[in-house]
């Protein structure tokens, strides 16, 4: 008796395959977003969207674990892939954001000890 042969099996389908990410295809499909919002430049949008992949990856991980029957698989590494891609573009914005700021502009915390020390009577 030969056993079967494992590429064809559904799960054979793994989504493994590091270019298969399509950003605006798979974050609609994993995270239920409208293509407005995935065509977007902002940092607070896309924070939005790692908080709502991560919470997404967290609730698979659950039925993962429990052995629940709708668990995927195939969902649960396409979460893991686009949020790693999505924190990674996070932080390539939020580095050039950095790099915008005027160097001569007051931080936060300066701005905090001069307006103390002026309001000393």
């Amino acid at each position: 008796m030969s056993s079967p042969k494992r590429k064809n099996l559904p799960s054979s389908k793994l989504y493994a395959e590091k270019s298969a990410y399509c950003r605006e295809k798979d974050l609609s499909r994993l995270a239920g977003l409208w293509p407005g919002e995935i065509n977007t430049s902002d940092i607070e949008v896309r924070e939005r969207i790692v908080s709502i992949l991560r919470n997404a990856l967290r609730i698979e991980r659950q039925r993962g674990k429990s052995g629940h029957w709708c668990y995927d698989l195939n969902r649960h590494l396409a979460l893991k892939y686009a949020l790693a891609q999505e924190i990674a573009a996070l932080k390539l914005l939020t580095r050039d954001a950095h790099r915008c700021v005027s160097p001569k502009a007051p931080s936060l915390r300066e701005h905090h000890v001069f307006s103390q020390a002026s309001s000393c009577g």
